[in-house]
């Protein structure tokens, strides 16, 4: 009986909250519920909280009206709801760049809260020159393989890597030789500026768009790694990535190769001859190019299962050894480097255990 007393008076004190005219005061919307349901404020003190959804009351004059095209513009940018995209207009009196700003800091205090979480599903990007000089791979992890299903993210990935493959020679130097894999250090990365989507609009870090990311699918996100690899002398790179049917160069399993002594050929032909020994590297796993790798003896007794020369690739003519395969190309030709990725590999994956998680929400609500 207290609690539908203190009901009906916050309802009655809802209704009678007056707002005169020039006001600048507002009201959230009244929700019952024990404590109380509703506050005033000043708008030089809105706080955008996800938990309540404030409205301008009726006959404010300082009540500032956002047209629909900015709240379109705005939810473009970032990808956030609509409501959301509302209430920073709001704040920043119709300022779009601004209320970008305002729903970043809100992804960035919300992204902390989730660092350290599990993340060991998401995307891998696959970046490759037209001429065929260098190529770059890029993972980037989520929580969930429902994201890398998203379209924003997928474009993040993509977008991120092949602005890394353009400016990487401002960190790569000369102390790694062509034709050998450089690591590219993270947090270069991270403060890599990529090109804005709108041309009105200024470029944002990779570390910036990880966190619009975030404010749509909000999971932890964690920029995991990128391999660059350049073409040795006379040689060329050529890569495959086991897409996912949306957004281009991107997937969960990739593979890069570096081939040296190239013929002097059409270089569609040696771009197709490239992704063949690619796509057999992603598909076969092989752990070594050379039979002279091999170090124990089980190892060489299974040479023909980890040696990439030793292997046999599909052909159009059946299946053929890849070392004739590649001298049919050119008497000298051959893989100087590969390098295969699959996402999340090396990473303990989280076994989650449904009947446990049942009885421990059972539990909760007891």
């Amino acid at each position: 009986k207290k609690n539908m007393q203190r009901v009906s008076m916050a309802s009655a004190g809802a209704r009678s909250c007056a707002v005169g005219a020039g006001s600048s005061r507002f009201c959230t919307k009244f929700t019952p519920t024990l404590a109380p349901p509703f506050h005033c404020f000043q708008t030089g003190a809105l706080s955008l909280t996800p938990s309540t959804r404030r409205f301008y009351a009726a006959g404010d004059s300082a009540a500032p009206k956002i047209p629909m095209a900015l709240i379109k513009e705005l939810r473009e940018e970032t990808g956030v709801g609509i409501m959301e995209c509302k209430e920073a207009l709001v704040a920043t009196q119709g300022d779009v760049g601004k209320a970008v700003e305002v729903l970043l800091e809100r992804s960035r205090q919300k992204a902390l809260k989730k660092v350290g979480r599990s993340s060991t599903e998401g995307l891998i990007a696959l970046a490759l020159r037209p001429d065929l000089t260098e190529g770059l791979l890029l993972e980037l992890n989520s929580e969930t393989d429902f994201v890398s299903r998203v379209e924003s993210f997928q474009n993040l990935v993509r977008n991120t890597a092949f602005e890394a493959m353009r400016r990487v020679s401002e960190v790569r130097g000369t102390s790694t030789p062509a034709g050998e894999p450089y690591d590219v250090p993270l947090d270069w990365l991270k403060q890599l500026q990529l090109p804005p989507t709108n041309a009105n609009r200024p470029a944002r870090s990779v570390a910036d768009s990880i966190s619009l990311v975030f404010g749509q699918v909000g999971e932890n996100m964690v920029l995991r790694r990128a391999v660059h690899l350049t073409a040795p002398q006379n040689g060329a790179v050529g890569g495959f990535i086991q897409g996912t049917g949306g957004v281009p160069d991107v997937g969960s399993l990739a593979a890069l190769v570096a081939l040296q002594n190239v013929p002097q050929a059409d270089i569609a032909a040696t771009a197709l001859l490239a992704n063949s020994i690619a796509r057999h590297v992603a598909g076969y796993n092989p752990q070594y190019l050379a039979p002279d790798e091999l170090k124990t003896s089980d190892e060489k007794a299974r040479s023909k299962e980890l040696v990439l020369l030793e292997q046999d690739i599909h052909t159009a003519d059946g299946p053929e050894n890849v070392r004739d395969h590649l001298r049919k190309h050119g008497p000298s030709l051959a893989v100087q480097r590969f390098i295969r990725w699959e996402c999340g590999e090396g990473l303990e994956k989280k076994k989650d255990d449904f009947a446990e998680a049942v009885q421990q929400q059972l539990h909760k609500h007891k």
